[in-house]
């Protein structure tokens, strides 16, 4: 039941564009290592935890 539930909720973020906003993010920092920047790097991989192939896409 756990699995379901990190995989509803990281597709429920998905779709409302955080994997794109972290993209973004990431290319907007230009290398410049800050904590904004290690936050985002921590979302992004909360959104790939277990290998979510939806939101791999």
């Amino acid at each position: 039941m756990e699995k379901q539930k990190l995989l509803y909720e990281q597709n429920r973020l998905a779709n409302r564009g955080a994997a794109e906003t972290v993209l973004l993010y990431i290319s907007a920092s230009k290398g410049e290592n800050n904590e904004m920047l290690q936050r985002t790097l921590q979302l992004g991989i909360s959104l790939l935890h277990g290998g979510n192939l939806e939101v791999q896409k």
